[in-house]
Formats: C-alpha cells, sequence, structure tokens
C-alpha cells in the first residue's frame, strides 16, 4: 500500500521581503491571531500523519484522510466547498494562484440573481479583508471590466505566465490546492453538464499550508524572475492589470 507521509511543524509564516524590516505588520499580526484558532481545526497533531492513498481503509490502521483535516473535493463540491464556504467566508485574508480568471458568477443562494465574484471580492475587501491573485492568462473582458468600475481596496492582481497551479488559502488556516481555476466552469456555480470535470483537496493540515504559502509568496515576491528563460514572453514582470 503507497502512503503519503505528511509531517506537521509549529505554524510559522515566511513574510515577503517589503515586511521583513518590521516586527509584524498589521496583516500579519491578524492572520497570526486567526491562526491560533487553526489549531482546532487540525485536532492538535504535532506529530507525523499519515494519509493512506490506496488501500481499503476498513482494513488499515491509518486514519482516515477526513480525519486528518484533508478531504477530497470533486467537481460541483468545489464552489460549495471552495468559494461559499471559503472564500465568501473569509475574516483576515484569501491568496489565490490560477492559471485562468474570470468573473465568474457567485450565486447567493437565496435568489436566482448572482454577482461576480469580483463584486465578492470588493464585498470582503469592505470587511477589511486582504486578497491576493496571482494568475497567468489575460483576464477576460467581463472581469476588467467589473475592476474597471472600481477595484477593491485591499484586492492586488499579479501576473506570471508561468503560473499554472491552482490553490486557494483562506485565513492562513484552510486550503484547497487541485486542478480547478477561477471560472465558472472551475470552481464557480455551473450546472454538471457544463462544468469541467475537476478534483482537488481541502485542508487544514498547517504543515502543508505553510509550505503552500512559502512557495507562493517566493512567485509574489518576484523572487524567482530571476532565474527564469521565460522573460519574451513576460516583458512586465507582476504585472498588474491596466485598467485605464
Amino acid at each position: 500500500m503507497l502512503r503519503l507521509r505528511v509531517r506537521t511543524r509549529p505554524a510559522r509564516r515566511r513574510p515577503p521581503e517589503n515586511e521583513t524590516d518590521l516586527p509584524k505588520t498589521a496583516l500579519n499580526r491578524r492572520r497570526e491571531s486567526v491562526r491560533t484558532g487553526r489549531k482546532v481545526c487540525s485536532r492538535g497533531r504535532n506529530t507525523a500523519d499519515e494519509i493512506s492513498v490506496t488501500g481499503d481503509s476498513a482494513n488499515s490502521n491509518v486514519a482516515p484522510a477526513s480525519e486528518l483535516g484533508v478531504q477530497l473535493v470533486v467537481d460541483a463540491e468545489h464552489f460549495e466547498r471552495i468559494v461559499r464556504g471559503g472564500i465568501a467566508r473569509a475574516e483576515v485574508s484569501v491568496d489565490i494562484a490560477t492559471a485562468d480568471f474570470k468573473a465568474m458568477m457567485v450565486p447567493d443562494g437565496t435568489r436566482r440573481s448572482a454577482r461576480s465574484i469580483v463584486e465578492l471580492f470588493r464585498a470582503l475587501a469592505d470587511r477589511g479583508v486582504e486578497i491576493r491573485l496571482l494568475h497567468s492568462g489575460v483576464p477576460t473582458r467581463p472581469a476588467l471590466e467589473a475592476l474597471r468600475r472600481e477595484i477593491p481596496t485591499g484586492l492586488t492582481i499579479r501576473r506570471c505566465p508561468r503560473q499554472h497551479a491552482k490553490l486557494v488559502v483562506v485565513d492562513s488556516r484552510a486550503m484547497y490546492v487541485g486542478s480547478a481555476n477561477l471560472t465558472g466552469a472551475g470552481l464557480g456555480a455551473k450546472s454538471d453538464g457544463r462544468r469541467n470535470f475537476e478534483m482537488g483537496f481541502w485542508t487544514h493540515a498547517t504543515g502543508l499550508i505553510d509550505r503552500a504559502l512559502e512557495h507562493f509568496n517566493a512567485l509574489w515576491e518576484g523572487h524567482r524572475c530571476k532565474e527564469c528563460q521565460r522573460k519574451a514572453i513576460c516583458p512586465v514582470p507582476l504585472e498588474e492589470p491596466q485598467l485605464r
């Protein structure tokens, strides 16, 4: 039986270079306060956790993945788990990595109308949530039009043509890693007959989240740009959208 061994370690977060001269930024202080509650989500495990990848869990001494704070997310479950149950409930921060960025619609569940993900970002920003969005392609026209109306305070968007990972981290304590882009057919609410076949994991595992954020921050702050050999397709590293 193949096993994936995940070792958790004490919660720590490497700040971006532009924050290293400060003892703690306001955002990091807020994230740290939320992270304290994450120990409950991860059930306070400080020893090595094992996740059974194959085999019959009923005949195994390995705990089910759900008990280790890791849940499989498939197809339409992405919208309920990641968008409605994760992003929309953020208290401090949302970090998103995606290849495609579209103005996907987000139904509110009470009426037939829906708002775009940009409007959701605006509502989160109004509550003081900091949002970082790293994508690779050019945002679609509806997304740019929504941003032009008024880019939400607290939302920063950067572009890296090599970015292909799909990642959502909410409040530094819950994370999605999988195949779904920030599109209606990916993380969005398109019907089963029209959406993509997607799969990923939703987790509260502290060690995994810390490692993912270290990688995200390295891309976000441009640490990988110096050694990049694709500069011909990236004339403006970490370009932010031109809205005027």
